[in-house]
């Protein structure tokens, strides 16, 4: 809930953040909508599920989604929560498969950002976190975000924001760091010649 998160000792600024605060949450929801708008999501093979559960104990990984979406920035992937939008449809076919995988990396990045939902609660929890990292990143580079507008404006704007700040972002620098700490472990029981997911 917005009201959760906010100084009630002034009653007009409260009033006023609470407004931003389901402003930004709505935004989140229509820009996640459009990105995965029509798209089929597929569950992770077992495979896949029994190398990652032990490494992702947070993250519920029997209802994880990967799915294709191009309506995103090109070499790009976005997690909803439980579902992972990648922009290549080849790389989905790969995972769907259990076959090779040409970029493992890719996947454990955004199965750490399933798991940071996880751990936060939920959607909207993750959506807040989300923002506030991405406004502080954008005001460091001298940029703000215009919360009078509507949320179908807002939202028309993330993709274009994400995409400046993405990697100064803390919960993307934590998605780098684990998904290259499990890909370090996974090389070496659990990733044939080929690139395969294979069973120790």
């Amino acid at each position: 809930d917005c009201r959760e998160d906010v100084d009630t000792g002034d009653h007009a600024a409260c009033l006023a953040a609470v407004a931003a605060c389901e402003t930004k949450i709505h935004a989140y929801n229509i820009y996640m909508g459009q990105v995965g708008a029509g798209a089929a999501n597929a569950v992770l093979p077992s495979v896949y599920r029994e190398l990652l559960g032990p490494r992702y104990p947070a993250a519920n990984l029997s209802g994880y989604r990967v799915a294709f979406a191009d309506r995103q920035p090109a070499n790009n992937a976005t997690t909803d929560c439980a579902t992972t939008y990648f922009n290549n449809q080849d790389y989905v076919r790969a995972v769907e498969d259990a076959v090779a995988n040409p970029d493992w990396f890719w996947l454990l990045h955004e199965v750490t950002h399933a798991e940071q939902c996880a751990s936060l609660g939920g959607r909207e929890r993750y959506a807040k976190r989300w923002w506030d990292e991405m406004e502080t990143a954008l005001a460091a580079r001298g940029r703000t975000v215009d919360f009078r507008q509507t949320p179908e404006q807002l939202a028309g704007q993330l993709g274009a924001f994400f995409l400046l700040v993405h990697d100064s972002m803390p919960m993307e620098r934590a998605a780098d760091t684990k998904g290259n700490q499990v890909l370090a472990a996974l090389e070496k029981c659990c990733i044939d010649r080929d690139r395969k997911p294979i069973r120790p």
